[in-house]
């Protein structure tokens, strides 16, 4: 789960007490993931104004320089 949610965007802030919860790094939403839960598809669809969203490439071998730096814009 937490490659997948390191794709999606998200690291790692979970607590002792919600240990499923990840923070994107672009747009700050906090989510309590399930195990079954696609990261990227959640992340899709509870944030539309997220720019790692709008860039919308997973693979970062598929980015091009317009993609980092609408991403550096906003870190």
């Amino acid at each position: 789960m937490h490659v997948r949610c390191a794709g999606a965007g998200f690291i790692y802030s979970g607590t002792k007490s919600e240990s499923a919860t990840a923070t994107c790094v672009f747009c700050f939403k906090e989510m309590i993931f399930e195990e079954q839960d696609d990261p990227w598809e959640e992340h899709k669809s509870h944030t539309k104004n997220c720019a790692f969203v709008e860039v919308n490439k997973l693979d970062e071998k598929e980015w091009i320089v317009g993609d980092f730096t609408h991403l550096a814009a906003v870190a």
